[in-house]
């Protein structure tokens, strides 16, 4: 399963970044992958992507989302920071959530729970889509 974290106001790269990356290292094999930049285009929506293991739990992963949501937004004056978060099965099925100052962490994970029990994560399609990832050039691997 693809997560391809927003974060819904202008931002630099590096706090993409780093958003990206404190929820990957919160999740044991997960991989992340950097869209490979073209001459003349700039960051834009959905640069980063995270690929899960089929054995990642849901709670890692709602813990690690909701911890770098609120790393992101802990200095923030703004209560409408918004994150979304889209999900991609191995199907090619999208699904979108979107955090923001008014939901709560147990609001999150039952939406994220409930969204989690409907997508089959399948180990062999997921490295097959992984291969496809990589052989793409799109994509870089940044960890």
């Amino acid at each position: 399963m693809k997560i391809i974290p927003i974060i819904m106001r202008k931002s630099s790269e590096g706090e993409d970044q780093e958003f990206v990356n404190l929820i990957a290292s919160n999740i044991p094999d997960s991989l992340v992958y950097q869209r490979h930049r073209m001459p003349g285009i700039y960051a834009a929506t959905g640069d980063w992507m995270v690929i899960l293991s089929a054995t990642s739990s849901f709670i890692t992963i709602c813990s690690a989302i909701w911890c770098a949501y609120k790393s992101l937004t802990k200095n923030s004056s703004n209560d409408n920071e918004r994150v979304l978060i889209q999900l991609q099965d191995d199907s090619g099925n999208h699904e979108q959530i979107v955090i923001d100052g008014n939901t709560t962490k147990e609001v999150f994970i039952e939406h994220f729970k409930q969204t989690i029990e409907t997508r089959r994560i399948n180990e062999k399609t997921g490295q097959d889509e992984i291969d496809k990832i990589e052989q793409s050039g799109t994509w870089v691997r940044r960890n």
